[in-house]
């Protein structure tokens, strides 16, 4: 299974960096994990835009803390 982060503060950086990832992996299966700080709404809707066009199984691990932004990606898939 894939695994993706969301860690430290979300940004421009962070989000190209979480998209290009798993749309260059195109995974059947993923896991997201999330340990941030939050950050930028408009990039951070990107990632939850990104995590909500998977198709296959979706697990969200909360790793440590998912603040402000980060919360909002948590719950749009499975929990495990």
């Amino acid at each position: 299974m894939y695994e993706a982060l969301i860690y430290g503060y979300i940004s421009a950086w962070s989000d190209e960096s979480f998209i290009q990832g798993i749309s260059t992996a195109k995974p059947k299966d993923i896991t997201v994990r999330v340990n941030s700080d939050g950050g930028s709404v408009r990039y951070g809707w990107g990632m939850v835009t990104r995590i909500k066009e998977c198709t296959g199984k979706i697990i969200m691990k909360n790793d440590g803390e998912a603040n402000s932004m980060a919360a909002f990606s948590l719950p749009y898939r499975d929990w495990e």
